[in-house]
């Protein structure tokens, strides 16, 4: 499920927000892909996320992520790749599932 422009951050917080899995849990197998120091544990570790997000029907801007699993070979491009995932990951905002209250007036 390709789909432009649809960051890993933002794929892998929509998992996080689906009740398909619990939300510690996929915090604990993030942080194991972005701690992750070499490309073939990074691989490894993203294989499983990746799996779960098809599971919800969640698509992912695979040609970005093939970039940064590139990017993921250099110590500053990594940091770069694990800034931009958390951003994404860990942007705080109110579930897309619920209303926003309605101001009685």
């Amino acid at each position: 499920m390709h789909k432009p422009r649809a960051s890993v951050g933002e794929a892998l917080r929509a998992l996080r927000r689906s009740d398909r899995f619990s939300e510690e849990a996929v915090d604990r197998r993030v942080a194991a892909a972005v701690n992750a120091t070499s490309v073939p544990t990074l691989v490894y570790r993203l294989r499983g996320l990746v799996t779960q997000l098809r599971t919800i029907g969640q698509p992912l801007d695979y040609d970005r992520l093939l970039r940064d699993i590139k990017d993921w070979h250099y110590p500053e491009s990594r940091r770069r790749v694990r800034r931009s995932w958390g951003l994404a990951y860990h942007t705080w905002g109110s579930r897309p599932d619920t209303e926003a209250p309605v101001n009685a007036s």
